[in-house]
C-alpha cells in the first residue's frame, strides 16, 4: 500500500508519537492546528474518555493531522 501522507504531516507524527503526556499533546495542537482545525481537534481530545491515555490522545491527534493538515 502506497504512502500518502504529506512530508509536514509525516514530520508532524513524527514529533507527535514522542509526546506521552497531556499537557505536552495540548501544546502540540496548539502550536500546530490553523484555528478552526485546533478547535475541531480540541474538542475531539475532550471527547475522549476520562480514563484515556496517551495513545488514546495520540490517536485522536494523529486522525486530525491525516485530516485537516
Amino acid at each position: 500500500m502506497t504512502d500518502t501522507r504529506t512530508p509536514l504531516q509525516k514530520e508532524l507524527q513524527d514529533k507527535l508519537f514522542t509526546l506521552t503526556n497531556w499537557e505536552d499533546i495540548n501544546s502540540f495542537v496548539a502550536e500546530t492546528f490553523p484555528p478552526k482545525a485546533r478547535f475541531r481537534t480540541l474538542t475531539a481530545l475532550e471527547a475522549t474518555p476520562m480514563d484515556a491515555d496517551h495513545i488514546d490522545w495520540q490517536g485522536v491527534v494523529d486522525f486530525c493531522i491525516r485530516r485537516y493538515l
